[in-house]
């Protein structure tokens, strides 16, 4: 399956091809093959036990929306012309409405009752405050985290560490980005504490396209190191050790995007 590249000449979206080479007949059966990009991102999107080496139509249509959604594929703030995605990405409507419908939920892109789907972007106002709720929410995280992991959570966490320090040194930023999230989420999930995870889920999905914007224009071949540190102190289940990396990272995360938006450094509060 050949990888969407981004493109800038949007709402006119160019046509996917197909990425299941089969016949007409072929195409109407309820699974087609996984695509080619996944590198480990497949258990992002659909769990991290995720085995099959098929995927329905909407997971497929899923996986390549959220896919155009992240790296900016996609406009944003503008409607979104369900017949010209249904061109771009080659699926059914059926498919492209689950998956608008999963991503909507999400929080990537915004779906008002009677109105085409919109992809919403955080300015420059609102990063500010993500931030500040990332360092309040991370920190208390990366704390029970490191009280709590259970030796599933570390072989989790460490799975998502490996698979993103492969991505980041092969210079998938994309796939750096989901696996990113990955961790982060099996982080939270380390807490025990299912609205912990939910809060970090939530609050992370709305950051995917900001960090992707990040590492495609700084580059992802150092991505890796800080969350490996955090993940060796959570194994390790050193609290304080945990809290420090975190507000590193994350005071390290603004900066960049600060110099992307202004070109200069802010303090976050």
């Amino acid at each position: 399956m050949e990888i969407i590249t981004i493109m800038n000449t949007l709402p006119e979206y160019p046509k996917t091809p197909n990425p299941s080479n089969t016949s007409e007949a072929d195409s109407q059966t309820t699974m087609c093959e996984v695509p080619v990009f996944m590198h480990g991102v497949e258990s992002v999107l659909f769990g991290f036990n995720f085995r099959r080496s098929v995927l329905t139509k909407s997971q497929q249509a899923y996986a390549l929306v959220r896919r155009a959604i992240v790296t900016h594929e996609l406009p944003s703030n503008v409607p979104l012309d369900e017949g010209l995605l249904l061109e771009h990405f080659a699926c059914g409507r059926t498919p492209l409405r689950e998956a608008l419908k999963r991503l909507s939920f999400e929080s990537l892109l915004v779906w008002s009752p009677r109105q085409a789907p919109m992809i919403r972007d955080v300015g420059l106002y609102e990063m500010q405050h993500l931030y500040t709720t990332r360092r309040i929410l991370e920190y208390e995280v990366a704390i029970l985290a490191a009280e709590r992991a259970t030796d599933e959570d570390i072989e989790r966490m460490n799975t998502f560490r490996t698979q993103l320090s492969e991505a980041s040194q092969a210079g998938l930023v994309y796939e750096a980005v989901e696996l990113d999230f990955g961790l982060h989420s099996a982080i939270a999930r380390a807490t025990q504490n299912r609205f912990l995870v939910e809060a970090s889920d939530n609050l992370n999905l709305q950051s995917l396209r900001l960090w992707f914007r990040a590492q495609n224009e700084h580059g992802v071949f150092t991505i890796d190191k800080m969350h490996s540190e955090l993940v060796s102190a959570i194994s390790q289940h050193d609290t304080q050790r945990a809290r420090e990396l975190t507000a590193a990272h994350i005071d390290s995360s603004f900066s960049r995007q600060q110099l992307l938006t202004t070109g200069g450094a802010s303090t976050l509060r």
